[in-house]
């Protein structure tokens, strides 16, 4: 009679790293004998390694270089219009883990420095961008799935409004036009409850 084994578990170690071990179960033979099969890694085999790059990595490698931006606001509806420009660098760290971006932004009452990583995250299947600014003390982390070459990842975060206390959920869309050019789009509520653009950000090749 075939009796389960129990299933080996993961174990998570950091708050940055990912998979330390995979689960996996075996089941007895149906000889006589009641030998064990040898289960996955134990007859010389290759466990799949999570903490590997892999596609998802190699697809953000078409942000990474020098830009210049340009920073739409579309809060007053129409095309939007132009309220600062600047210029970004975006480099590929840890073995095209990760994506570490800088940009400098003059709106016209100063400089605005800001500071980011992007990853994605092999152990929960998605995205994960994180951004700081010289205006701001906190670190929000969006997450979400998507296709950057194409409709893009689209990015969703929990915001706490100012004015009410109350938490909602902001959403961001991080796409690339072509090798030379994308896009980060910030959407929130109209007055008519529609999600609509509220600030875009291209990114053009230097």
């Amino acid at each position: 009679m075939r009796r389960p084994h129990p299933a080996r578990r993961a174990a998570l170690a950091g708050g940055l790293l990912a998979l330390l071990a995979t689960s996996c179960a075996t089941s007895l033979s149906n000889d006589a004998s009641g030998a064990r099969e040898p289960g996955p890694g134990e007859s010389g085999e290759t466990l799949p390694a999570p903490t590997q790059p892999g596609p998802h990595h190699e697809a953000m490698q078409v942000l990474a270089g020098d830009w210049r931006l340009e920073l739409l606001d579309f809060s007053d509806g129409g095309d939007g219009r132009v309220v600062a420009r600047g210029s970004g660098e975006i480099r590929s760290e840890l073995g095209g883990r990760y994506l570490v971006w800088k940009t400098t932004v003059d709106s016209g009452d100063g400089e605005r420095h800001g500071a980011g990583l992007l990853g994605y995250d092999l152990l929960n299947k998605q995205y994960e961008f994180l951004w700081v600014s010289g205006r701001t003390t906190g670190m929000p982390i969006a997450r979400g799935e998507g296709v950057l070459m194409g409709r893009g990842i689209d990015l969703n975060i929990q915001v706490r409004d100012p004015r009410t206390g109350r938490v909602a959920v902001g959403r961001t869309l991080l796409r690339a036009v072509d090798r030379n050019h994308f896009v980060v789009e910030n959407y929130a509520l109209d007055v008519g409850g529609e999600l609509r653009v509220r600030q875009r950000t291209s990114y053009y090749r230097r």
